[in-house]
């Protein structure tokens, strides 16, 4: 019964830290999202300020009409979450030096 569970172990633990890696990069974009609708957009055309559950349904939607499916084999979950936080990252980047010139 040990031996069993000593073969589930690692891939659940991965599976786990995958999942935990997934909130993050989402609650990465969400705060993406609003950051730069806040700081750019509402004072720009006078519009209220969104909270995160708002800004996260925003980044979910732009995310459904950006998507593009790719061929990528299985295992790379990985490597796309960590290009998915790195362009987020990059976008938050831009978005703090666009606000310091406003």
């Amino acid at each position: 019964m040990e031996d069993d569970l000593k073969k589930v172990g690692p891939k659940t633990t991965g599976c786990l830290s995958l999942l935990f890696c997934l909130a993050g990069v989402l609650t990465l974009g969400a705060f993406t999202v609003m950051y730069m609708f806040n700081n750019l957009i509402a004072p720009t055309f006078d519009l209220i300020r969104i909270n995160l559950v708002q800004a996260f349904g925003i980044d979910l939607f732009i995310s459904y009409l950006t998507f593009k499916e790719s061929n990528s084999k299985e295992g790379d979950e990985v490597k796309r979450l960590t290009n998915v936080a790195m362009v987020t990252v990059m976008f938050l980047v831009l978005a703090w030096a666009a606000v310091q010139f406003m």
